[in-house]
């Protein structure tokens, strides 16, 4: 029977951005034997304790690592954060990827807590969550996508260029829609030729985060995009450029459903200058979505804009996910606090805060 490398426990808790007492309550471990469950959780990280199966299976699920992770002789490098679907430019920053690679933590540590929320509400697994497949054809995804949404194939898609909208849509038909491009200060701004978005393909709880470092036009196509892979059941980060296949793929199913369905513009093949010829084209028509408008507030001075804020870059389906689990006690505003990347005692502030709408 192969020999589980203890170490490897210890990477995939902190990859999953765990402190041991998070663990020992996701794990079901307990205060036994003269230990707390944080010092229980310690010794099985040190070789001084043995997992059994079943804890195995526990830690896999838990913290989102296949099981090979916890047998492998090396202890793998990087925090996971599913397949690199980006191209990037020479002389890339090594300080940027890091940065890059916190902000994964954090995404993926929220991620796991939704989707234990999800799981504790008895949510049906989506169907649409690898649905589709690329050989079907770009049309087949645009459909799917189209259903997804609600929307006709004969409604004018100029009527959906508008971001709010389609998130609106989205998040109904149970995807978690999030705008982050930094870790909290314009000192840590990814630029979109690094990142530009991010799907996460879970079936309880999947996630699409928009860099909202990008110009506010694209941010439609940027969600049409990361949608088309968690119909295509794909988890990775994007950075828009499109020397990829796949990346070639989803740009042309983002585009496809704003076109008109005969537009003389219309993608005819998959040459990776046509696509962004005629991305860049549409971009340029898309609106630019005016400023945030915050009613009833007094002035820019008002202390709530900071909240109202916050909560558009979360996204009502977020919020309200956790304020019903705030309500029936699922949720201690501690854990709330870092989903919702506050101070604890800022959480009902954000909860509260109205939705700011657009000018």
């Amino acid at each position: 029977m192969p020999k589980v490398n203890h170490e490897n426990l210890r990477w995939a808790r902190k990859s999953a951005a765990l402190t041991r007492e998070d663990a020992a309550r996701k794990l079901g471990i307990r205060d036994a034997y003269g230990m707390t469950a944080a010092e229980r959780v310690a010794a099985l990280e040190s070789g001084e304790a043995e997992p059994t199966d079943a804890m195995l299976f526990k830690m896999r699920k838990k913290y989102r690592v296949p099981s090979v992770v916890f047998f492998m002789d090396q202890t793998p490098f990087e925090t996971h954060r599913g397949y690199d679907f980006r191209t990037l430019p020479h002389g890339g920053r090594a300080d940027t990827e890091a940065v890059l690679n916190t902000l994964s933590t954090k995404v993926w540590a929220g991620q796991g807590m939704v989707s234990d929320l999800r799981e504790d509400e008895n949510v049906l697994p989506l169907p649409f969550i690898g649905s589709g497949q690329m050989k079907s054809g770009r049309t087949a995804i645009v459909d799917l996508l189209r259903e997804l949404l609600g929307v006709c194939a004969e409604d004018a898609p100029g009527q959906y260029a508008d971001f709010d909208l389609l998130r609106d849509l989205a998040e109904k038909a149970g995807v978690f829609v999030l705008l982050k491009g930094d870790l909290g200060s314009y000192h840590t701004a990814i630029g979109v030729d690094v990142f530009r978005g991010l799907a996460i393909s879970d079936e309880l709880a999947p996630y699409v985060v928009v860099n909202d470092r990008a110009p506010r036009p694209t941010w439609t196509l940027i969600l049409l995009h990361e949608l088309a892979h968690l119909i295509l059941g794909q988890t990775g980060f994007c950075n828009g450029r499109v020397d990829k296949e796949t990346e070639r793929f989803c740009e042309g199913v983002a585009v496809e459903f704003l076109l008109p369905a005969l537009d003389p513009n219309r993608i005819e093949s998959d040459d990776c200058s046509e696509v962004v010829a005629i991305r860049d084209s549409l971009v340029s028509a898309l609106p630019n979505g005016g400023r945030l408008r915050y009613d009833g507030f007094n002035g820019t001075g008002d202390s709530r804009i900071y909240y109202a804020r916050l909560r558009y870059k979360l996204g009502n389906a977020l919020v309200g996910l956790i304020g019903r689990s705030l309500k029936s006690g699922d949720l201690t505003p501690t854990r709330a606090s870092r989903m919702l990347g506050v101070k604890a005692h800022q959480v009902y502030r954000v909860i509260d805060a109205p939705m700011p709408t657009m000018s």
